[in-house]
């Protein structure tokens, strides 16, 4: 899964902001890159491909199957990478072999209630298209705002690794009896890690724990 990281980040910018003032260079660059990328990975035993993380604001160009269908000839599956606000908002679900997420949805004060909204909304995606579904990215900062930010691991904010774990849990117990995910990435395991890093890794906290006993019960999605 490739992934369009920003040199300059500053006034919060990330890549579902990106608009490029010549898309068609931009296009082409990406596509030159990416599949270089692919062929690389194929040589090295890869069978899936994700073809786009988080591009909020290009996902719905029209430029995208032509891509998909450059990209075929390499024998990879395809899939997208949407991003939590935006994943019912990306027309080209019909091109790809698999439906992506980034679980990076806000739980604030109840987090078993907004996963109980979320995954109701991506099973419908799923059973709309008739394609597995993975949540590409889900994981949560060890800090105390990742209630509100999960997708932030940045700025001041106090190292929590306990709310992480229990962040991690609720994720846990709502979507393994909920029968929506084919499967999730947590992100991440490197890093620093240690009661002391706010970041994402769970190398040396509680949520390691929490993950392990996570990924030993019983998901089936139908």
């Amino acid at each position: 899964m490739p992934i369009v990281r920003l040199e300059d980040r500053s006034g919060g910018a990330w890549r579902g902001q990106l608009a490029p003032d010549d898309f068609n260079k931009w296009f082409t660059n990406y596509e030159t890159r990416l599949t270089a990328l692919a062929q690389q990975a194929k040589a090295g035993g890869a069978t899936w491909l994700v073809v786009g993380s988080e591009l909020n604001s290009l996902q719905a160009r029209p430029e995208w199957p032509g891509l998909f269908q450059r990209l075929r000839p390499l024998g990879l599956r395809l899939a997208w990478s949407a991003n939590w606000d935006a994943f019912e908002a990306f027309p080209h679900w019909g091109h790809v072999d698999l439906l992506g997420v980034t679980g990076y949805f806000p739980l604030g004060a109840d987090p078993a209630a907004a996963w109980a909204e979320a995954l109701p909304r991506m099973r419908a995606l799923r059973l709309k298209h008739g394609k597995p579904l993975l949540l590409t990215e889900v994981g949560w900062p060890a800090r105390a705002t990742a209630r509100e930010r999960p997708w932030d691991d940045g700025g001041p904010a106090e190292a929590d690794p306990t709310l992480q774990a229990r962040l991690w849990q609720a994720f846990c117990d709502a979507a393994a009896p909920a029968h929506t995910l084919d499967g999730f990435f947590a992100w991440n395991w490197f890093g620093v890690g240690g009661p002391r890093d706010s970041g994402y890794s769970l190398r040396g906290k509680p949520g390691a724990a929490t993950l392990s006993q996570c990924f030993a019960r019983p998901w089936q999605a139908p």
